[in-house]
């Protein structure tokens, strides 16, 4: 157990400079794209800006990526199981995702300030104001799946190796850019599509009345994390580091 505390401790430790480094970077971009803008426009007026946790959303997914072969190398070379390595690493995009949540949670609140009409990420899909908490936890677990599911996929990556990876995600994206597509208009009944459709909309909270139900996609976001997660697991238990 020490072992394993000391694992989270330092997975957890090394993402805060890595938070701030990507927080100096966005807001100080933000300003300069804000202040340039403005003195281009004279006011401020017909500025328009929202979603800036979309650049979180990538910024985690990258760094689920990229973790992942030092990390494993170095915890794996010091005496660490798999077992511990996984549940440090899941806690260390937990933290992450927290934290990221939290600031872009502060940023919501700040934005309009200097942007009227300002809005974020779930404030433009629900239309909600001043329900920071919701907020904030749609975040955390919208960050939590991006983290799951790229973190998936470099294990997966690093398991099958470079030809079949990019051969299964070459025939992944033709299934759902292509294929799947056709499917639902020449092939799928119309009745059938419109039942998934309602469906998807239903797990995203959106209820037959009108009214928004969080916990669908609250439920949803742990439930499609945890797949990933144990999925990432079950490969991870029988992963060898390729250079």
């Amino acid at each position: 157990m020490k072992k394993l505390q000391t694992a989270i401790r330092y997975e957890c430790l090394t993402s805060v400079k890595y938070i701030w480094t990507f927080y100096t970077i966005m807001l100080s971009s933000v300003a300069v794209v804000f202040i340039t803008l403005k003195l281009c426009l004279g006011n401020s007026d017909n500025i328009n800006m929202s979603a800036l946790e979309n650049s979180s959303i990538i910024y985690i997914g990258i760094l689920g990526i990229m973790g992942f072969k030092e990390d494993f190398k170095m915890l794996i070379q010091n005496g660490f199981t798999r077992k511990y390595i996984f549940i440090s690493t899941i806690t260390m995009f937990m933290f992450m995702s927290a934290t990221l949540a939290l600031l872009d949670t502060f940023v919501g609140l700040a934005m309009p300030l200097m942007i009227p009409d300002y809005r974020t990420l779930f404030g433009l899909v629900y239309s909600y104001k001043n329900q920071y908490l919701i907020n904030w936890f749609l975040l955390f677990l919208t960050y939590t799946f991006v983290s799951s599911v790229t973190y998936f996929l470099v294990v997966l990556f690093n398991k099958i190796g470079k030809i079949f990876f990019i051969s299964f995600i070459i025939a992944l994206g033709m299934f759902l850019g292509f294929i799947l597509p056709l499917l639902f208009v020449y092939v799928i009944p119309e009745n059938v599509v419109q039942n998934i459709f309602t469906f998807l909309s239903r797990i995203a909270g959106f209820t037959a009345n009108g009214t928004i139900n969080y916990l669908y996609p609250i439920a949803s976001l742990i439930i499609t994390s945890g797949i990933f997660g144990g999925l990432t697991y079950l490969i991870l238990r029988r992963t060898e580091l390729k250079t």
